[in-house]
């Protein structure tokens, strides 16, 4: 949980909290000052020394948008309080020996999706590839499905160059295809 502008890095061998470091995400360019993590992508030592944390996170009370009253109701999940917002992809970037926060970009604008998944043998590692289940998939015919039924599970790229065009949306945003029952 990223709270009141601290990170904290927890030892994953007795998760005793490490250090933690203030980040406040408006000192880079962010309009809000904090974020609630909902998932780790993954995290890695960079050629720097530098850590580097790939997370999806909140600039609201995510819980509430999940709640029964707006996921039954297709009018409140199109419409309703929540049906602008969703989570947003952040790369922190750290010097943990001089516990700061270098940088902190926003990866896949206009993305909203959770459950982010990798190739296992790249955790703790430089890695490209993400995988995860997308809110809202706009696929390429604009009158397809919208709501749910333009939910999909997508292939992002998280290496270099990741936002392409004046769209601004992922420049790798692939459709996962599963077969029906």
């Amino acid at each position: 949980l990223v709270a009141a502008n601290d990170i904290h890095l927890i030892s994953l061998t007795d998760s005793l909290v490490e250090q933690s470091i203030d980040v406040s995400m408006s000192d880079f360019g962010m309009k809000f000052n904090s974020t609630i993590v909902s998932h780790t992508v993954n995290g890695y030592f960079d050629g720097d020394g530098q850590l580097v944390v790939d997370l999806i996170g909140y600039n609201f009370l995510f819980f509430e948008r999940f709640g029964l009253d707006i996921w039954l109701n297709k009018t409140a999940r199109d419409h309703g309080p929540y049906a602008d917002q969703g989570a947003q992809t952040f790369r922190f970037t750290f010097d943990v020996k001089e516990k700061r926060a270098v940088d902190v970009i926003e990866l896949l604008p206009n993305s909203d999706w959770e459950f982010p998944t990798i190739n296992e043998a790249f955790k703790a590692r430089l890695y490209c590839y993400a995988y995860g289940y997308d809110f809202k998939h706009f696929p390429a015919d604009p009158h397809g499905a919208t709501g749910f039924a333009s939910m999909a599970v997508l292939k992002y790229n998280m290496c270099g160059s990741m936002v392409g065009g004046s769209s601004g949306k992922p420049k790798m945003r692939e459709h996962m295809s599963f077969a029906r029952p």
